[in-house]
């Protein structure tokens, strides 16, 4: 970045402002380097690098342009299916970090001790403190055996269910919300703990049966290099 700013930007200034085919020229290397830039520096400042790429692109959103293993295939960049790997992991874990930003006075006072819960309250997710005594007790186990009694309805009532293995934790809270909205009104631990606490498996999202055979499941859920990001590129280099 450093070089970039210190040394490119400031020669492309004056190639620039000379003006003619150059000039052009130059505009159209200084966008392309300008963008391949943004879409690397994304997962560590996604606020910044969206809001200079929209307003400098027009596009509708840096997340559903070019990804940049496809980037970096097409470039001739040697690359390893564990840099893959690498990328996906890296990219959720700066998911988790975006959540803990908001707007000012998003957060609320938190006490020593207190958990940061999220509610829906009136189609909208609302934050607040919660003491870390209200999400233990027996009510716990009776919604993680009500979770486990929804996710059988998809994935049967035992690994040797012809049907899908795995449920996704997030359609599995949807079908809670729609079917059995109950479980979800009080205070709850990280809804993994809820869901093994009725019995299921947990890995990476996925709800499946104990002894679920979990290389078979995540390498049938694994994404193609384009979409190791999180999405699929709208475009690709020429």
């Amino acid at each position: 970045w450093d070089e970039f700013c210190d040394w490119y930007l400031e020669i492309a200034k004056v190639q620039i402002a000379d003006g003619g085919a150059r000039a052009d020229a130059t505009r159209a290397v200084l966008g392309h380097v300008f963008d391949v830039v943004l879409r690397l520096l994304h997962p560590l400042v996604p606020f910044v690098t969206e809001r200079l790429w929209t307003t400098l692109t027009g596009g509708e959103s840096l997340v559903v342009a070019e990804g940049v293993l496809t980037f970096t295939r097409e470039s001739g960049v040697p690359y390893t299916v564990d840099d893959e790997a690498a990328v996906a992991l890296f990219l959720e874990a700066s998911r988790y970090q975006q959540l803990l930003h908001g707007p000012p006075g998003w957060l609320p006072p938190l006490a020593p001790g207190d958990l940061l819960g999220i509610r829906i309250s009136n189609g909208a997710i609302e934050t607040l403190a919660v003491d870390r005594r209200e999400v233990r007790g027996a009510h716990v186990g009776i919604v993680g055996a009500g979770l486990a009694k929804l996710a059988r309805l998809v994935i049967g009532p035992d690994a040797s269910w012809f049907g899908p293995p795995v449920i996704e934790i997030e359609e599995l809270l949807e079908l809670a919300a729609t079917e059995a909205s109950e479980l979800l009104r009080r205070p709850l631990p990280p809804i993994s703990e809820v869901v093994e606490r009725g019995g299921l498996e947990v890995r990476h999202g996925l709800v499946g049966h104990p002894g679920t055979d979990w290389a078979a499941v995540e390498a049938s859920f694994a994404p193609p290099p384009q979409e190791a990001w999180g999405f699929r590129p709208a475009r690709t280099i020429q």
